[in-house]
Formats: structure tokens, C-alpha cells, sequence
């Protein structure tokens, strides 16, 4: 709650003054109540759990609460780009053409794997271009928002992409 008053005037203010900003008021209030909601999920789970390692294990408790938190961390970078994001942003896989190829063929070459190279509809929200990687293990995948899949050629991409590799 006290961060929104900073929220609203980065997004509607700053990134307004700068021709970034794509999202309306609706969209930023569900999102605001997605993100308040998933907070208090998560929240309560951590708390929970830690009570329970509080109550339970004695003294020895911060270190079974330092392992759970960990387990928890990696648990939620699985679950991320599988069930959180596409709360928040539609992820459609890269159609199949010279793109896809070249990419594939660029995190073979970086020994790089990954379960697949979606497109994000970033400019629902926002003019500005990004990629990223996001999960681990068999949840690990390649990011490209829309909007730089829709400038940029596909030598430049696969630039973006090799940097983020890096």
C-alpha cells in the first residue's frame, strides 16, 4: 500500500513523459489486485511454514526456516513462468521461421537449453523492448516481448539474445 502512490506516478507520469506507458487504469488496478492477492498467498505460506518450523523445532528453528525459505525459492522460480506470469501477461510460443531457427541454433551453439522461446505481450503495458530467461530445469525458458520481436531484425535479436546468455 505505501508503495502504490509510487507506482501510479512511475506509470503514469514518468513513463507517460517518456512515450513508454501503454496501460490503462483498469489494467493497472487488476493488476494491482493480481499482485496483492498472490502476495498474501505467498506470504501466508512462508508465515505458516515458518511458524510451524518456529513451534516445532526449538532452537534449531532459523535453520530449518533458512532450508525451507531456499526450497521455497527454487520451488517458485519452477512455478513462475508456468503459473504466475500468464496471470499477468499472454505467452505465445515463437512462430516457426528463420527467428526461431536462429535462436534455437544460437543457445545449441552457448550450450544454453531451454524448453522453449515464447513472445510476451509486453505492449499491452509498455513501449519498451525487452528479453529475458526465466525458470530452471524443465521450466527454463526464453522471454521476447513483443515489442522487440516487432523493431529489431533477426540478427539483432539474436544479439539481444546472446547477451542475455551471457
Amino acid at each position: 500500500i505505501t508503495g502504490l502512490p509510487f507506482s501510479v506516478y512511475s506509470q503514469f507520469r514518468i513513463e507517460e513523459r517518456f512515450g513508454f506507458n501503454k496501460m490503462t487504469i483498469g489494467l493497472f488496478i487488476k493488476d494491482q489486485i493480481k499482485s496483492l492477492i498472490l502476495s498474501g498467498i505467498i506470504i501466508s505460506i512462508l508465515l505458516m511454514g515458518l511458524f510451524l518450523f518456529m513451534d516445532k523445532a526449538g532452537s534449531l528453528w532459523w535453520l530449518i526456516a533458512s532450508a525451507g525459505f531456499m526450497t521455497f525459492q527454487i520451488l517458485l522460480s519452477i512455478i513462475y513462468p508456468l503459473v504466475i506470469a500468464p496471470i499477468f501477461n499472454k505467452f505465445t510460443p515463437l512462430e516457426e521461421d528463420g527467428l526461431k531457427k536462429s535462436l534455437e541454433i544460437l543457445a545449441e551453439k552457448l550450450k544454453f537449453r531451454t524448453t522453449g522461446i515464447f513472445v510476451m505481450d509486453g505492449s499491452r503495458r509498455s513501449g519498451h523492448s525487452n528479453a529475458y530467461f526465466t525458470g530452471v530445469g524443465k521450466a527454463k525458458r526464453i522471454v521476447l516481448y513483443d515489442t522487440l520481436v516487432s523493431i529489431l531484425s533477426n540478427s539483432q535479436i539474436s544479439a539481444v539474445l546472446a547477451h542475455e546468455i551471457g
